[in-house]
Order: structure tokens, then C-alpha cells, then sequence
């Protein structure tokens, strides 16, 4: 049990550690264009992802969830989804097995982000 943690904690520093180089290195840059939106005027289930991360990072979160909802609200499961992580690497137990990703779970994220893009390009 405590490798399988050592792993997630090892891909969560992993991720911490690149969001903050990205951060620091787009503070003061322009953040590059959707192929999709560019060429092709259409909005993509991720345009608008990197601000709404870089505005969840700043704790702006109003603007965070107008950039992107979808972005935002995977942002905050992932969240809770460390924070039982964490419960659970503490307690030694498995609790909240639900909150855990799995292939269902993954077909309906995949779902979602297909009828948010056409959705939003159809508004």
C-alpha cells in the first residue's frame, strides 16, 4: 500500500513542479493560441484551460471558472481526489473509493468535454 502512494505523491510533486516553471516562465508572456480556434474559429473543451489555471493558481477563482468550467471543476476534483489521497496515506486505510478515478469514470469526463465543446461553439 505505501508504494502505491509513493508513486501518486511522487506524480503529484512532479506536476506541482512543472505548473510552478510554467507559471514563472508565462507570468510575463503571451500564451500561445488553440490551433483549432486559430485556423478554424472553434473553440476546443480546452480553450481558455491555461488561463483558467494560471487564475485558479492566483486564487481568482470567479474568472477561473469563466475561462474554462470544465478546467475548473477538474481542477477542484483533483484537489479533493490529493486531499483523500493524503486521509488515506495517513490512516493506512482505503476510504472514499468512489472519489477514485476509473474507466467509467474516464468515458464520462470524455463525454462531457465532446457535448461542452459542441455546446459551447453552438452559443
Amino acid at each position: 500500500m505505501q508504494k502505491k502512494y509513493t508513486l501518486y505523491w511522487s506524480i503529484e510533486a512532479f506536476v506541482v513542479f512543472v505548473l510552478s516553471i510554467g507559471y514563472m516562465l508565462t507570468k510575463n508572456t503571451v500564451f500561445a493560441k488553440c490551433v483549432l480556434n486559430e485556423y478554424f474559429n472553434i473553440l476546443c473543451p480546452t480553450c481558455g484551460g491555461t488561463r483558467c489555471v494560471m487564475s485558479f493558481i492566483k486564487f481568482n477563482w470567479k474568472d477561473s471558472f469563466f475561462y474554462n468550467p470544465i478546467i475548473f471543476f477538474t481542477l477542484i476534483y483533483l484537489i479533493i481526489l490529493n486531499i483523500v489521497f493524503l486521509i488515506n496515506y495517513i490512516s493506512k486505510k482505503d476510504r472514499f473509493k468512489f472519489l477514485f478515478p476509473n474507466e467509467v469514470k474516464f468515458v464520462i469526463y470524455a463525454c462531457v468535454l465532446v457535448i461542452y465543446g459542441i455546446v459551447r461553439n453552438i452559443l
